[in-house]
């Protein structure tokens, strides 16, 4: 069943070109925050709207939508840093505990040009057990998780 809440993005497969159109205005922009939100934020509301279309025909077989949800935090875990940037954000606060300690834009030493494997710029997520998440790298395996999800669920998508 189509959305009528969002203009003439009304179904998975727009919502994913709205988030594909995000994902490349990112990628020119990398250091910039708001884009990177705009990802997360589009990524993680294309579950939900899985959930809402399928929930009758497929999905029928999870009570609600935050057993869907946990479902797939279990099944792809990258999932649940997108869960917890787009609550944050959203909220401000989360009344619930993470193992996010922090988000930075780290200013690195090399130009841009270079790979990932030097110190360049990027925007970073910081685990409470010290491990580090490169956001664009994050986002990139989520694109590639949620085209997945959309094959498995028969969407097209271009």
């Amino acid at each position: 069943m189509p959305t009528t809440y969002s203009f003439n993005i009304k179904s998975v497969p727009d919502l994913f070109n709205t988030f594909y159109d995000d994902l490349k205005e990112y990628q020119a922009d990398d250091l910039n925050s708001r884009k990177a939100l705009h990802c997360a934020f589009t990524a993680w509301h294309i579950l939900e709207w899985i959930y809402h279309e399928n929930k009758k025909k497929t999905l029928n077989s999870y009570k609600n939508e935050r057993e869907y949800q946990n479902h797939i935090i279990n099944k792809i875990p990258k999932f649940k840093l997108i869960k917890i940037l787009v609550n944050g954000t959203k909220h401000h606060t989360l009344n619930y505990k993470t193992d996010l300690k922090d988000t930075n834009l780290i200013q690195g030493d090399f130009s841009n040009d270079y790979s990932n494997d030097y110190d360049i710029s990027r925007l970073q997520l910081d685990m409470k057990d010290g491990t580090t998440y490169d956001f664009q790298e994050l986002i990139t395996d989520i694109e590639s998780e949620l085209k997945t999800i959309l094959k498995e669920f028969n969407y097209n998508i271009s």
